[in-house]
């Protein structure tokens, strides 16, 4: 009797950590390949005026670099963008590079067309990866993540230089071109 029952207790034992397995493994099948909608974003024409500044990619470099944290950088290297993410996980260190191509869309609104993609050295696509990111990432306000095209969409605010501000309106081989506007 006591036989048969240890061989039912193993039994259930196995069953229920079997469940969790089959469980977990759907959990993480749908996870990294559910493809989320795709958001509409409008490209429209910039603004054009007579008031206008071109600055080069290495001066760009420098403020974005700027805004440089503890935990993330951001490179300008000619015309790619190359973001890098430190975080933990569970008390290990996660490294994320996301290497990007900024293109002008619209008034101050930039879609930054993703290249290359690695979390953590996972071997996952690139859909998979940024299905990852978009589920557990923390982004920032203005920058919303498009998996199904593979872009991060970032409505930039003004650059304010005392009584002016300055209003991306393309980038080119020249640099970046903005236009000025004067407050009064």
């Amino acid at each position: 009797m006591t036989q048969l029952f240890k061989f039912n207790l193993w039994m259930i034992l196995f069953a229920g950590l079997l469940l969790f397995n089959i469980i977990t493994g759907l959990w993480l099948n749908q996870l990294l390949t559910e493809t989320p909608e795709s958001f509409q974003v409008e490209e429209e024409r910039p603004l054009e005026s007579s008031n206008t500044v071109t600055l080069k990619p290495e001066i760009i470099n420098y403020f974005i670099q700027q805004q440089n944290t503890t935990t993330t950088q951001q490179i300008l290297s000619g015309d790619q963008l190359k973001i890098i993410q430190n975080s933990e996980l569970l008390g290990q260190p996660v490294k994320t590079n996301i290497l990007t191509t900024p293109v002008v869309i619209g008034h101050n609104k930039l879609r930054l067309d993703i290249d290359k993609v690695k979390v953590a050295k996972l071997p996952l696509s690139k859909k998979q990866t940024l299905n990852v990111i978009k589920q557990f990432g923390d982004l920032p306000d203005n920058v919303s993540l498009d998996v199904k095209n593979e872009c991060f969409y970032y409505e930039m605010p003004p650059i304010e230089f005392q009584a002016a501000s300055l209003e991306l309106t393309h980038i080119n081989q020249a640099g970046w071109h903005f236009n000025i506007t004067i407050k009064e």
